[in-house]
């Protein structure tokens, strides 16, 4: 049985995120070393599905399985000297990332068939509306009474 894990470095920025998914989704937590290199981790996530919580500069899996995914150049803070304001940081490499740039959720398949999903954000807010996105249910196909009642030209009085 593949199970999902949800991995986040042990320095917690990102523990409230994958805490929210976790929750929601009922997968596992797991916090892995701080370390460059995945490798030396726990290999319990080679056969099963990881979602991967952080950027690469706090996630080695992420740095490992997407590293392609780096700060775009034009509004990386090394082209605006004295400014190491991430607000102006913005990702690149990578498809799933959002139109504003401050936030990725893209999967892969790895070829022994499981997943690798990563959901990070610039700063630790946006990583946390990443985690919200990654977490939300489709809609549903449903429709309440009243919307359908007001699209149709029909009065709906709910009353004593």
């Amino acid at each position: 049985m593949v199970d999902t894990y949800i991995v986040f470095d042990s320095d917690l920025s990102d523990q409230r995120s994958a805490q929210l998914i976790a929750a929601k989704l009922g997968y596992k937590l797991l916090q892995t070393a701080e370390t460059a290199n995945p490798a030396v981790c726990e290999t319990k996530h080679d056969d099963n599905n990881i979602v991967c919580v952080g950027g690469p500069l706090a996630n080695a899996y992420t740095k490992y399985y997407f590293p392609n995914l780096r700060l775009d150049k034009l509004y990386n803070w090394d082209n605006f000297p004295g400014q190491k304001n991430s607000k102006m940081w913005k990702w690149a490499g990578v498809y799933g990332i959002s139109a504003d740039g401050k936030r990725v959720i893209t999967t892969i398949k790895r070829k022994n068939g499981t997943t690798v999903t990563v959901v990070a954000g610039i700063d630790e807010v946006d990583t946390w509306n990443a985690a919200n996105h990654f977490v939300k249910k489709p809609m549903s196909i449903l429709v309440p009474v009243s919307v359908v009642a007001a699209v149709a030209g029909v009065g709906v009085y709910i009353g004593k």
